[in-house]
């Protein structure tokens, strides 16, 4: 008998929303599904059931000359209220050392009701300070951070590019403040030398452009020193684009807060508008719309709450500039009910990406999944049992922060949670708080070491094929002889997931089976991955393998989207997503070969009909096509080692046995690359001959140099002879 089953509620898991019971034994999650008999259970029908919630940001932890209002006693009890189960606090480098600021973070956490981890503010990067990283990595502690808008960032700029050289070295992630310190600096003294020195004069302090010069700065650092960076509080559509173009060019993440989803500038408006200072200021409507569209569309990876909160009087204080008003609000016990609320609720967000934001992204990045953030077998008990209806008005009094205002004071929310375990431990239930504090809530991060495959429980003979996602930077690794592929983050170094291939459908009883190269044949049919492709979604991948098949996947979903069997047998040798171009045909087209045959075929869509008209360059072989199951089909002459598209054309480069390149070009998958635009033309004359009608092509040959001598060509030749057309 398991210690505890949830029953009935809709969960949240990495396959889907499905209903399904949760079994629970100690602390962690022992089954999902049908679970048996249980010592205690929750009636969660009706409920939504999600993984706690993880904030990456926020400042719980004192320092030398500083108390927060909210420590971690105040501050993770409005957490456990609100559904989130692991924080994530700043702790400040004490006298040049970094493990110093871990040591007083650690010693206020003990009164702790979460889990936690620390980000390690850098004051000064010293070369003692960057020697510190590889032994905090060791002991489990994985973040950074860097305030760019800190004057120190401005006289030590070398220093911080060699701290983030260091982190990139040892796999620490940093955190980073991206406002730019001299414009900032300019403006402030701009307004403070014309007398303007009320709070509603705080937005143009901090204007717009002083975060976007910050975010493309810290990209261009991230870009050339290889560091994963996590980029906070972003706040502008500006700064979102700047985001956006910089993970094209290094590994960004970016993170947005609640005050830029629901409020806006007009808050300056208002008499109390102290109450909402934070570092950026609030912006314009247009800023919060780009706001919900990128957290929405994946651009913007979470959502934090950088918690720290301020009584009413400290931020009200008479006669105070506004460039002296404590930052920072409360909003811990608020994230998942407003996001819920103004999100989901709203159609803005899906579940499922309210679930990535809030916990699964976090987690990912802090190096804490799959232990945190998810619903999964294996993980730790960390579950929100969360009411979908329940209606509740934001007051102060009623919230467990020691602040005694909220910035959404009065605003009605619904959905609200109304259970939330931690480890197993039921640590709130319907307003009744009931965690308790422990020197062991702290996440120690798993040290970092070499990748051994097989973790969970499968045996790897080998690895055939590898990927690396362009939009996350996963690691897939396509294994020999398990049929499966085994999904890695390279920043925690640790195993994500694992697709298994059908096996029994794939390797039906008495089927005849390929024997890869330098494997022995033991006479056993085996399902090995020869072949792995990543779409630039982040979501799709495409799987060959040794039985001459081609599975396309979803990673949220264990199952295949669709499978295309090449037909010969033959293990497949490249998959490729053919997209990109504004004459592309059709949008992820996949290209499937093994050694035989090519095939290019319509994801969504297998059967079209289509007409084609595929010119070949070169004498590799017959090209046809099968309108009934595929856009495009090649059949090689010589056995195919390999093949290469041309991003965004319809060119196609390959390899062989025998001739050793060989050249496609299929119109009607996208145009001529420029350098070879002529080809534009010859394929248009060739194609208004269709139909037997006579082409000036009839009279043209290719060759080489070699077979140019047998001609004996010189410019004297009659005009009638044959003409040659000489490829270089």
């Amino acid at each position: 008998m398991i210690d505890l089953a949830i029953r009935g509620g809709l969960a949240v898991t990495p396959e889907g929303e499905r209903r399904a019971d949760i079994g629970i034994e100690g602390e962690r999650i022992s089954r999902i599904g049908d679970v048996g008999p249980a010592s205690r259970e929750i009636d969660a029908r009706g409920k939504l059931v999600l993984p706690g919630c993880v904030d990456l940001h926020t400042h719980l932890a004192s320092t030398p000359t500083f108390t927060p209002l909210d420590d971690f006693a105040h501050g993770t009890r409005a957490a456990i209220a609100g559904g989130v189960t692991t924080v994530v606090s700043m702790v400040y480098q004490e006298d040049g050392s970094l493990r110093r600021g871990i040591e007083r973070g650690m010693h206020d956490a003990e009164r702790s009701l979460a889990d936690f981890a620390f980000h390690v503010v850098v004051t000064d990067p010293s070369e003692a300070a960057r020697g510190e990283i590889p032994g905090l990595l060791r002991d489990g502690h994985a973040g950074l951070k860097v305030f760019m808008v800190s004057p120190r960032f401005v006289e030590r700029r070398e220093d911080y590019r060699l701290l983030l050289r260091a982190a990139a070295e040892a796999g620490a992630v940093v955190a980073i403040h991206a406002e730019d310190h001299a414009i900032v600096a300019a403006r402030t003294a701009e307004l403070h030398a014309s007398g303007r020195t009320g709070v509603e004069h705080f937005p143009a302090s901090r204007p717009v452009e002083a975060e976007v010069k910050a975010v493309a700065e810290a990209v261009d650092l991230a870009a050339a020193t290889e560091a994963t960076i996590y980029l906070v509080h972003l706040s502008s559509r500006r700064a979102i684009d700047a985001l956006r173009d910089g993970k094209r060019r290094a590994r960004v993440f970016g993170e947005t807060r609640p005050l830029y989803l629901y409020l806006t500038r007009a808050q300056f408006e208002r008499p109390d508008a102290a109450l909402w200072v934070g570092q950026p200021p609030l912006r314009e409507v247009d800023d919060v719309d780009a706001v919900w569209s990128a957290l929405a569309d994946g651009t913007l990876d979470t959502v934090g709450t950088d918690h720290i909160p301020h009584t009413r009087a400290a931020k009200l204080a008479p006669g105070i500039a506004f460039d002296k008003i404590p930052p920072g609000v409360s909003n811990l016990e608020t994230l998942l009910p407003m996001l819920y609320s103004g999100g989901v609720r709203k159609g803005r967000l899906t579940l499922a990406r309210l679930v990535e934001v809030l916990a699964t992204a976090p987690a990912r990045i802090a190096g804490m999944y799959p232990r945190k953030g998810v619903l999964a077998t294996g993980s730790d008990a960390d579950i929100v049992i969360f009411d979908p209806t329940a209606r509740r008005t934001v007051r102060a009094a009623d919230l467990h922060s020691a602040s005694d205002y909220d910035p959404y004071e009065g605003w009605d929310v619904t959905g609200w949670p109304e259970v939330v375990l931690l480890r197993g431990e039921v640590a709130f239930e319907r307003g009744d708080i009931r965690g308790r504090n422990e020197v062991d809530r702290v996440v120690a991060l798993p040290e970092h070491h070499h990748l051994v495959l097989g973790a969970q429980g499968d045996p790897v003979d080998g690895v055939n094929a590898i990927d690396i996602n362009p939009a996350h930077g996963l690691w897939a690794f396509g294994v020999d002889g398990s049929g499966t592929v085994e999904l890695w983050d390279p920043r925690s170094r640790s195993n994500v997931g694992v697709l298994r291939l059908p096996t029994a459908r794939l390797l039906p009883t008495g089927a005849v089976h390929s024997v890869l190269p330098g494997v022995e044949d033991t006479g056993v049919p085996v399902l090995s991955v020869t072949a792995i492709a990543s779409r630039s979604d982040g979501l799709s991948y495409a799987v060959g393998t040794s039985t001459g098949h081609t599975l396309l996947y979803d990673i949220r979903s264990p199952q295949p989207a669709a499978i295309k069997d090449q037909g010969y047998g033959l293990p497949v040798k490249r998959v490729m997503w053919v997209e990109g171009g504004s004459r592309m045909a059709g949008d992820g087209l996949v290209l499937s070969a093994d050694k035989k045959v090519v095939k290019i075929w319509d994801r969504n869509s297998v059967g079209v009909s289509r007409s084609l008209l595929v010119s070949v360059l070169g004498s590799l072989g017959a090209v046809h096509a099968q309108p009934s199951t595929n856009f495009a089909s090649l059949t090689p002459a010589n056995d195919l080692n390999d093949i290469h598209h041309i991003p965004g054309s319809g060119l196609l480069l390959t390899a062989n046995e025998g001739i050793q390149m060989a050249t496609y070009y299929i119109p009607q998958l996208g145009p001529a690359p420029r350098w070879c635009s002529f080809l534009e033309n010859l394929t248009e004359e060739m194609e208004d001959g269709v139909g037997g009608a006579r082409t000036m092509y009839e009279d043209y040959k290719f060759v080489s140099r070699a077979e140019l001598a047998t001609y004996a060509y010189t410019s004297s030749m009659p005009s009638a002879q044959r003409s040659i057309m000489l490829t270089l």
